[in-house]
This record gives structure tokens, sequence and C-alpha cells, in this order.
């Protein structure tokens, strides 16, 4: 328990610590005495900052992939509400996966997260067996890094709405892959009925 509070606390300290001063300015000092821990207890856990930061990412890829820990639910296209909550996942974490995409961030965030949108896409193309395993990879990998590249886009430039909107249609561009049809959605925001 000791270990899930202590690197836990570490996390949590360094995404505050980014909204303090800039994250190139961090230090593993400026770490410890941020986070009121001895320099033995740090590299007890992490040899750096990288390593911490690698952490965070492992942490969000986890929380986007399964967003239901009761009962446990992995992310799929296919159920709506799923992806409302991906969204506002996303939304809610923004400063995390902008902290992750900077130089001195994690850099293989986005790698890991294009890939782990493949893997989701591809999941959702191998179920519904519309192509050739080669082509379901073609166009698993095309669709997931022009998602993951539009959602960046969307919260660089603050826009949590279009986040949503991004991944219907993904949503959308599955569906027609596979002759599926979909029933239009009703979405609330800020008291407007908008219709997907």
């Amino acid at each position: 328990m000791k270990l899930l509070t202590t690197t836990h606390k570490i996390k949590q300290s360094l995404i505050s610590l980014c909204r303090i001063i800039p994250i190139e300015k961090i230090t593993v000092k400026k770490l410890i005495e941020f986070t009121s821990i001895s320099r033995a207890t740090f590299y007890k856990y992490y040899t750096n900052l990288t390593e911490v930061w690698q952490q965070i990412t492992q942490d969000v890829l986890f929380e986007m992939s399964v967003l239901k820990k009761e009962p446990y639910i992995e992310f799929s296209f296919s159920d709506i509400q799923l992806l409302e909550q991906l969204a506002q996942y996303i939304h809610n974490r923004q400063f995390v996966i902008q902290m992750l995409l900077s130089k001195n961030g994690d850099p293989e965030f986005l790698e890991k997260w294009e890939q782990q949108m493949k893997h989701i896409i591809l999941t959702y193309l191998n179920d519904k067996n519309s192509y050739d395993i080669q082509k379901r990879e073609e166009m698993s990998e095309f669709l997931a890094i022009g998602t993951v590249h539009k959602i960046i886009k969307a919260i660089y430039s603050n826009n949590p709405e279009h986040l949503l909107s991004i991944l219907i249609t993904t949503q959308d561009i599955l569906f027609s892959f596979s002759n599926e049809k979909r029933c239009d959605y009703k979405y609330k925001r800020d008291g407007q009925e908008k219709r997907y």
C-alpha cells in the first residue's frame, strides 16, 4: 500500500508542479522538495523524471481504455456512452495530456496512444471481419493516427465540444467500413441539444 501511496503522491506532485512552473524547469530536486519526500524515497521508485512521466502515461492510457471499472468494461466505438465518457475523460485530463506530449514529458506517449487506438479500432474491424487482415491493419492504423491527432488539435485549441464529435466521426467511419447503421444520437451540451 505504501508503494501505491508514494508513487501516486510523486505523480500527482509532478502534475501539480507543472501548473506552477514550466515543465522544462522542473528537476528531480524541485519535485522532491515540492513533494516533501527524501531523495532516497524518490530514487527507491524512479531513476529520473522520464520514468515518472512514463508511469503517468501508463495510467492515462489504462484509464482511457477502461472507462468503467465496475463492472470492468473496455472502451469500444460501438457504445455512444463510452464515447461520451472518453471525450469527458480527455477533457478532464487535457492538461496532463499536454504535459505528456511536451518535449519534457514522455517521448513515447504519442506513439503509445496511437497504438492503443489502433488496437481498439482493429478489434472492432476484426469483429466485423469485413476486409482481409492486411487491409484491416492499414485501415486501423490510418484511422487511429487521424483520430488521435484530431483529438490533440481539439485539446490545444481548447475545444472540448469537438472531442465527442471527433470520436463520433471515427465511429461513423468504422460503421461505414462494416456497412453497419447507427441511430442518431442526441447529446445535450450547454442546454442545447445536438444530433450526431
